[in-house]
């Protein structure tokens, strides 16, 4: 949870248990939210001093693996989705089970949803006009 555009909800997204920790906070489930907060605690400390050992001694390799795994979870995080297989939970709620990627272009024809495109670039214009200006201040602040 400490790397740049990981937060701990990516995580649980990431692994699938998301959906799990939702119905624990809905439902106070006291363990479950004690279990993931420790884990948070404990990692925050241990994983911020490998990383740091490691950016230290391996610098490159280590960026490179960061964004390599930024780069790799795309394919979770990908907006326009298509679903494959769906199911219905004991609330009567749709649970999509399988989905595909699509391609934002065919998105409209394929789930009759609009794809907002233009929306998506310049949310990502955005975030990287932000990433950067920080940088540029932090420079300056040095």
């Amino acid at each position: 949870m400490i790397l740049p555009g990981i937060s701990g909800s990516f995580i649980l997204l990431l692994v699938g248990l998301y959906p799990v920790f939702l119905n624990a906070i809905h439902t106070l489930d006291i363990v479950a939210l004690a279990s993931f907060g420790s884990g948070c605690i404990f990692g925050l400390i241990l994983f911020s001093r490998f990383i740091s050992w490691l950016l230290t001694r391996y610098h490159a390799v280590t960026l490179a693996t960061l964004i390599g795994f930024l780069v790799g979870s795309l394919n979770v995080t990908w907006p326009w989705k298509q679903a494959l297989v769906t199911t219905l939970d004991s609330h009567g709620k749709t649970v999509v089970l399988q989905q595909a990627n699509l391609n934002p272009f065919d998105y409209a024809a394929i789930t009759g949803a609009e794809p907002l495109i233009l929306l998506a670039c310049v949310s990502a214009l955005v975030g990287a006009a932000l990433a950067l200006g920080t940088e540029w201040v932090a420079a300056k602040m040095k």
